[in-house]
C-alpha cells in the first residue's frame, strides 16, 4: 500500500496520498541542501494539488479549525492549572507545610476532583462541561473577590495577591464569555450527543 511506503525506498510513493497541510509541513522540514530531490518532489506535489484544485487537509488540521474561538486556550489553561495545583500540593506535602485535617483533605480532594472533571469534559468534548465551566467560573470570581476583601497581609503582599487574583478573574470572565456563546454551546452539545448506527 502507498500509505505504508518506506520513504527511504520510494519517497514519491510515500508522499503520494499525503494531505495538503502535511505536505506543507514536510516542505519546511526537508533540508534542501541535503535532499534537493525530495524537496522538489514535495514542491511538485503541492503545486499539482493547487493546479488540479484537489487540496485535501488532514483530520487533525480540520479538528483544530472546528474548535470555537478560545476553547483550545481555555482547555490548555485548565489542564495547566490542574497540573500546577497537583505539583504545588506535592511540594507542600514534601516540605511539611501542608496541615492535614478533615477540612483540608475534603477541600483539596473535592477541588481536585472537580477540576479533573472539568478538564476531562473539555478534552473529551462532553456536553455537560459547558454548565460546569460556567458554574465554576462564577464561583471562582466570587471567591476571588471574597479573598481580596478579606486579605489582611502586608501592603506589598496585598499588591501581589491582588494582581494574581485579577489575572484569575480575567481568565474566568473570559471562560464565561466563550462558553456563553451560541457556537460553543452548540459545539459541545453536538459532540456530547452519542449517535448509534445500526
Amino acid at each position: 500500500m502507498i500509505e505504508d511506503a518506506d520513504p527511504e525506498i520510494d519517497f514519491q510513493a510515500y508522499i503520494q496520498n499525503m494531505p495538503f497541510d502535511v505536505l506543507l509541513g514536510l516542505e519546511k522540514e526537508i533540508d534542501r541542501s541535503r535532499f534537493p530531490d525530495r524537496h522538489q518532489m514535495v514542491m511538485d506535489r503541492i503545486e499539482k494539488h493547487r493546479n488540479n484544485n484537489t487540496i485535501q487537509y488532514s483530520q487533525s488540521y480540520l479538528d483544530n479549525l472546528r474548535y470555537p474561538e478560545g476553547v483550545r486556550f481555555i482547555r490548555s489553561m485548565n489542564a495547566f492549572m490542574l497540573c500546577a495545583a497537583i505539583v504545588g500540593l506535592v511540594f507542600k506535602a514534601a516540605n511539611g507545610s501542608l496541615r492535614i485535617n478533615t477540612e483540608t483533605v475534603f477541600g483539596i480532594t473535592s477541588g481536585l476532583a472537580f477540576s479533573s472533571l472539568v478538564v476531562y469534559g473539555l478534552f473529551r468534548e462532553k456536553s455537560w462541561v459547558v454548565v460546569m465551566v460556567l458554574l465554576s467560573s462564577y464561583f471562582r470570581i466570587l471567591q476571588a473577590f471574597i479573598d481580596y476583601y478579606t486579605d489582611q497581609g502586608a501592603p506589598m503582599d496585598r499588591v501581589i495577591h491582588s494582581g494574581v487574583l485579577m489575572a484569575f478573574v480575567l481568565f474566568y470572565a473570559f471562560q464565561i464569555v466563550v462558553f456563553s456563546r451560541k457556537e460553543t454551546r452548540a459545539f459541545y452539545k453536538e459532540k456530547g450527543t452519542v449517535l448509534v448506527h445500526y
